[in-house]
């Protein structure tokens, strides 16, 4: 399934995701994201995917951790992400290391108006939390810009469209999508002026 999720954030990404996910040790994961402000959208994929389909029947669903650092990449990685080197590396792994109670974290480098966006990351966590597998299964397709036609169709059967529309408000997606909307307009600008930094 985390193969089948960096399938999907590839899908989602294109080439603002020069490499494939690295996963590695089993259950630990690490990806490079060259256009900044879809790094959250990636990230919230990855881990959505894991909701809904590891262990879906179970009431202890299966989550990860995840740490989105913004900042350079001294050692561009060739062939694996974990080969890499700079800021942004060093960040997330700091990042993700001072978790405590959280299961995501957003840190800038040198950058402290950004900072902020932290907080925007904290409360989408907390939403995340709160997903049953079903509802996790409909923000897939959300976070991937699909109608909810298209969304019944991550269920076999599908389901019908007022049951997509049901899990897709008991997930508090609106409010969901308009933060995340909201990160994404923040980091976009940034891109044309800062050629070359990554996430």
């Amino acid at each position: 399934e985390m193969k089948a999720a960096s399938r999907a954030v590839g899908d989602l990404l294109g080439p603002a995701l020069p490499l494939p996910v690295d996963v590695y040790g089993g259950d630990s994961w690490q990806m490079v994201v060259t256009r900044p402000h879809l790094s959250l959208r990636a990230a919230l994929l990855f881990r959505t995917h894991l909701l809904a389909f590891v262990a879906p029947e179970s009431r202890d669903p299966v989550d990860t951790r995840l740490a989105i650092a913004r900042g350079t990449v001294d050692l561009a990685p060739s062939e694996r992400v974990s080969e890499g080197e700079g800021s942004a590396f060093r960040l997330s792994g700091r990042a993700l290391e001072a978790l405590r109670d959280r299961r995501m974290s957003f840190v800038a480098d040198g950058r402290s108006h950004l900072d902020d966006w932290d907080v925007v990351v904290r409360l989408l966590d907390e939403l995340v939390r709160d997903w049953t597998a079903k509802q996790a299964r409909a923000m897939i397709g959300a976070l991937r810009g699909w109608t909810q036609d298209q969304i019944a169709g991550l269920w076999e059967p599908r389901i019908a469209q007022p049951t997509v529309a049901n899990h897709l408000r008991a997930a508090r997606s609106d409010a969901f999508l308009h933060a995340l909307e909201a990160f994404e307009a923040r980091l976009r600008p940034l891109e044309h002026r800062e050629p070359g930094r990554l996430v």
